[in-house]
Formats: C-alpha cells, sequence, structure tokens
C-alpha cells in the first residue's frame, strides 16, 4: 500500500469552519491501482504519438506506405517494454515528431527557393 495524502477543498457554503488537521483526508492507493494509472496514462501517450507519427508521415519523401509500415512495425517491436523503457521511448519519438517538423520545413524552404529564384541576367551587350 501507498499512503498519499490529499488536500481536500471544502464547499464553503456547507462548511463554516474547518480545523487545519482536517484539512487533510489521508488516501491508502494499493500499488497495483498505482501501476495501472500510470500504464493507462502511458497508453494514452503512446496512442497519440503514434497518431501524430502517422499524421506527419503523409509528407514523407519515401511515400505514406513506407512510413507507415516502418513505424508499425517500430512499435509493434516495443510493445513489451517496461515503464521507464516506454517513458525513454516516448522521448525519443518527440525527438523523431520535431526531426519530421524539420525535414517539411526544408523541404518547403528548398522548393520555394528553387521556385522563385532568378536566373542570372546575361551580361549587357554592346
Amino acid at each position: 500500500m501507498l499512503h498519499v495524502t490529499c488536500r481536500f477543498i471544502p464547499e464553503f457554503r456547507n462548511a463554516a469552519y474547518i480545523h487545519p488537521r482536517d484539512a487533510f483526508i489521508n488516501i491508502f492507493i494499493p500499488i497495483d491501482q498505482l501501476f495501472q494509472i500510470k500504464m493507462s496514462l502511458q497508453r494514452s501517450k503512446v496512442i497519440e504519438l503514434y497518431k501524430t507519427l502517422l499524421y506527419m508521415g503523409r509528407d514523407y519523401p519515401q511515400g505514406y506506405d513506407y512510413f507507415r509500415t516502418r513505424c508499425h512495425g517500430a512499435f509493434m517491436r516495443n510493445k513489451d517494454l517496461g515503464t521507464e523503457e516506454v517513458d525513454q521511448w516516448l522521448a525519443k519519438g518527440d525527438y523523431i515528431v520535431k526531426e519530421l517538423e524539420a525535414l517539411y520545413m526544408l523541404k518547403k524552404y528548398r522548393t520555394l527557393k528553387r521556385r522563385y529564384e532568378q536566373e542570372p541576367l546575361p551580361p549587357p551587350s554592346s
């Protein structure tokens, strides 16, 4: 069992005065329930990262199908990791998202530069 102390915030219309020692309620949460809560939070973060990566993979230079199969394979290979390892992989996933954004910005910049780059003017002939 893990002992967690939570702050009790009374509704003022129902309580005229609360003594400071009564302002805290002790809650006992079993470790396995705490672990399940953390796992569900990690699961939602992993799903969010997966959806973000698939969304960003639409513009991948080698195609969406290539990106999706690689992304899906990476997630399936790492499906049995522990909680600390999942946190590390989530950080790596966020880094990959930032790298993809940088890749797409660079691609956009190069396209615009190519499109609007002026051809050098020929030298004036006399």
